[in-house]
């Protein structure tokens, strides 16, 4: 029987994405359970394997060997986030070189994007990182519905945007996350799912216009 995988289509690529981000900001969120956390872990891997092949999705085998079956194992794997030890915001992180300004700037150019783009924040601050993988898969949803609609220009501008709202903030300070969480929690769940989210976030396509 033949198991080859045809590859994605890049609306198809850009809709899988979306749902990674996605369930990537739900597993990071501090509203995360077990059952969702069990649950969304099961499809990000489907969803990787779909889009990236087998090689990222290694990458969770130490997430999902945590054995997160209750509530208190789910926080567990969230607390070095949710009691502080390590920032889940943008600003606390070193800015991109070149980039002046401080925390203000960053944070007005985030909301900016966040505006351009019709998308609200509720109950946390627009450099948080569960808001900017949200926005993230806004982004790629959007792209890839204007080029199912034949939206050429449209598709342009979500692109546009995609690409510049990873290299100039959600690209920019994951590498500095992800070396954080390595050095207080290596070999962690955490550290395993953020691995997975910089792979994520590298191989983010260059699609056409």
């Amino acid at each position: 029987m033949n198991t080859t995988q045809t590859a994605p289509s890049i609306e198809e690529e850009l809709l899988l994405r979306a749902r990674a981000y996605g369930l990537c900001a739900q597993l990071l969120s501090e509203n995360a359970r077990s059952s969702g956390a069990v649950m969304a872990a099961d499809e990000l891997r489907a969803v990787l394997g779909r889009l990236a092949g087998a090689g990222i999705v290694r990458r969770l085998d130490t997430f999902e060997a945590v054995g997160f079956r209750s509530e208190s194992a789910t926080q567990e794997y969230l607390k070095p986030l949710l009691q502080g030890a390590i920032s889940p915001y943008e600003t606390s992180y070193e800015p991109r070189p070149g980039v002046s300004g401080g925390k203000p700037f960053q944070l007005a150019d985030i909301a900016g994007f966040y505006r351009a783009f019709g998308f609200e924040v509720s109950g946390e601050r627009p450099d948080h990182i569960v808001p900017e993988l949200e926005f993230a898969a806004l982004l790629c949803a959007k792209e890839a519905y204007a080029r199912i609609c034949g939206e050429p220009e449209g598709a342009e501008v979500c692109a546009e945007a995609r690409r510049k709202f990873m290299t100039e903030h959600l690209g920019a300070w994951l590498p500095q996350l992800s070396q954080r969480i390595s050095e207080q929690s290596p070999g962690s769940a955490l550290s395993a799912l953020v691995e997975v989210l910089m792979a994520l976030a590298a191989a983010e396509p260059l699609t056409p216009p």
